[in-house]
């Protein structure tokens, strides 16, 4: 591949260089003479009235800097006069070809006075911006606009004020005024009048004039990234353009660009050969009118690697059986695309940047990934996930770590001190048991139960999921976990989910980096759960909505809405009884019936869980309107006791004496 070769270009030219972008305002932010408060302009440099000001010129109080200009609107209570107008004259002779000239102030009411029943809020100032040219001494106006400002801030002692707010005036001089070609230009302040009753002054500050660019709209845009090689340089041109030079390279003080257009009446330059990857370039456009070179901005732009560039990974997804299934790779510089997936099987179509799966069932469900190829390397976007929404994986502890789904999912029971050789987990069967089966005991060290290779296939909680167990401690004085799957190794940025009984004996659900902002935000109950009885706990997060929520005993105790949307998943395994692989913040009672769902049950199949266990029923969202009885339905016996109330009677005199 040929390489752009970049030497030292002197350039000579009896061209006048002219800055593009600023016309000098001498004195623009008021600040001198910066030593007190001037109620007159013949004591501030370089502006000037044409009568002396009874109460103009500069203060404190400004929107930059330590001062502002101040002018009077119209005339006060004080003043017999209005104060005169405020102007400058530059030094910038109006060419031919400069096509829009924009003045720029920001300016506010800076007092507006509020004693003896003057001004309320929302009275209002008029403030007048004029471009000029100078014509033999005479200020010509060449274009004028009033500005009415509404005050909104009461300052109490200090009047009524308005906000700051940035003013332009455009010129397009061919169309507004052909006559100022050839003169100097000059800006003037004038504060026209006032509503309120007793004193106005409208305060001014960063005063600016400029000239449009004469280059502009550059392709690539400036500090792009990830630019092809291959790019041509592309700019607009203004009318009034007669030719322009460009210089380009990579020389970031710009002493070593060479000039690659000179004096052509062009928008457009193509390299002679693909530019360096991974490498920043400059280049500067320089109108030329007539005579005068406008030297333009220095525009810059890096260079995409030279390896694919993965713009939007793949997102996680999570469907009913039977859908359709669309994974999206966005990436640069790529030569080929090759989907795969965990387990190595076959996947049809799977050479291009989507990936749609059909008739989605419980054999596609996976670990998904595409491989993005070119001449250079091959790298990977993020592993997703492929779900369908069920019930994925449960376990009774019936003498058994298994999963009951039969998917595999079976727990290994843990002692991070004794990998080699782990003891046998306790199971007890209690005589206050929910179904008179058995339970798994954990006793508040170290030993727990990690669900064999879940460290992958898991990471699906962050597309929503549903936790739900069965717990009977008297744990209270430390967070004990029922169930987690985190890294906690960046502390306080944790990664994953964990569900506990609190130091407070509450149920807690945490989605880390999710649920608000720190590493203990979580989702927190209400019911004492360490009370030594059987408790239903359950945890949902829905993704859609960014929903998390807690329930105890098939009830929804509280909930939050996520403020991250962020749910990064982690390499390490669901855990039973603990939140870490070490066994940190272990849980201490009895665990039954623990499961895990793809997807956020809601509030009634919460309940069904619940009394498909205990039998009898649970009132999901309150009492009806009309349930008199408070037995959570509407029936004949609020209709009874409606009846019984249904000639009563208490107005007066038609019912009482």
């Amino acid at each position: 591949m040929k390489k752009l070769i970049f030497g030292l270009v002197l350039c000579l030219s009896m061209a006048i260089v002219a800055q593009a972008i600023s016309i000098t305002v001498e004195n623009n932010g008021f600040e001198e003479p910066g030593t007190e408060k001037k109620r007159n302009w013949e004591e501030v440099l370089d502006w000037s009235s044409d009568t002396v000001a009874a109460s103009s010129g500069v203060e404190e109080n400004p929107y930059v800097g330590n001062w502002n200009g101040y002018v009077m609107a119209g005339i006060s209570p004080d003043y017999t006069n209005p104060d005169p107008s405020v102007w400058q004259l530059t030094n910038h002779t109006i060419a031919t070809g400069e096509e829009v000239i924009t003045l720029a102030v920001v300016a506010r009411i800076g007092w507006m006075s509020t004693g003896n029943e003057g001004a309320v809020l929302g009275d209002t100032a008029t403030y007048r911006m004029t471009i000029y040219y100078d014509n033999g001494g005479t200020r010509v106006v060449a274009k004028t606009q009033d500005v009415v400002m509404t005050t909104t801030i009461d300052t109490g002692w200090n009047g009524l004020r308005s906000e700051w707010i940035d003013y332009t005036l455009e010129l397009d001089v061919d169309v507004d005024c052909p006559a100022a070609v050839g003169h100097d230009i000059g800006i003037e302040f004038y504060g026209v009048s006032y509503t309120g009753s007793n004193g106005c002054w409208i305060a001014m500050d960063d005063v600016r004039l400029t000239i449009a660019d004469f280059a502009y709209n550059p392709d690539p845009c400036d500090m792009e990234q990830n630019v092809a090689a291959t790019t041509n340089l592309e700019w607009e041109l203004a009318p009034a353009v007669t030719n322009c030079d460009v210089f380009f390279g990579s020389d970031p003080n710009f002493i070593n660009n060479p000039k690659v257009v000179g004096a052509e009446n062009v928008e457009i330059y193509d390299p002679p050969a693909d530019l360096a990857d991974e490498t920043t370039y400059y280049w500067r456009v320089d109108a030329r009118v007539g005579t005068t070179v406008y030297e333009g901005d220095i525009w810059e732009f890096t260079t995409i690697t030279a390896d694919p560039v993965i713009d939007e990974d793949p997102c996680g997804l999570t469907v009913d059986a039977g859908e359709t299934a669309v994974f999206r790779v966005k990436a640069t510089n790529v030569d080929s695309y090759l989907w795969k997936r965990a387990n190595g099987a076959a996947i049809p179509d799977n050479t291009g940047a989507t990936l749609t799966i059909t008739d989605v069932q419980k054999a596609n469900e996976d670990v998904y990934w595409c491989e993005l190829t070119n001449a250079a390397t091959t790298i990977e976007t993020a592993k997703v996930n492929l779900m369908t929404r069920r019930l994925v994986a449960r376990w009774e502890f019936e003498d058994t770590l298994a999963d009951s789904e039969a998917d595999g999912w079976d727990g290994a029971y843990t002692d991070p001190n004794l990998a080699n050789d782990p003891p046998d987990p306790c199971y007890v069967l209690d005589p206050d048991s929910i179904d008179g089966g058995k339970a798994l005991q954990l006793s508040d060290d170290v030993l727990h139960v990690q669900i064999t290779d879940s460290e992958d296939f898991f990471n699906f909680y962050p597309q929503g999921y549903t936790l739900n167990a069965w717990v009977k401690t008297v744990q209270d004085a430390d967070y004990g976990c029922m169930t987690s799957k985190q890294d906690r190794n960046d502390y306080p940025n944790i990664e994953g989910w964990v569900l506990n009984c609190t130091n407070t004996g509450v149920a807690a659900h945490g989605l880390r980096q999710v649920f608000g902002s720190g590493a203990g935000a979580s989702v927190v109950g209400t019911s004492n759960i360490a009370d030594n009885q059987w408790h239903m706990v359950t945890a949902t997060y829905n993704a859609e909505t960014g929903t998390g929520t807690i329930y105890v005993d098939g009830l929804l105790e509280n909930q939050l809405v996520d403020t991250v949307r962020k749910a990064p998943t982690n390499g390490y395994p669901m855990i039973l009884g603990a939140e870490t692989v070490s066994g940190s913040s272990s849980y201490a009672g009895l665990l039954d019936k623990a499961s895990i769902y793809s997807y956020s049950l809601s509030q009634v199949e919460v309940a069904v869980l619940y009394t498909d266990v205990t039998g009898g029923n649970l009132c999901v969202g309150g009492n009806p309107e009309y349930d008199l009885n408070n037995d959570c339905q509407v029936d004949l016996e609020d209709f009874a006791l409606l009846a019984t109330s249904w000639m009563e009677c208490n107005l007066v005199p038609d019912c009482m004496p």
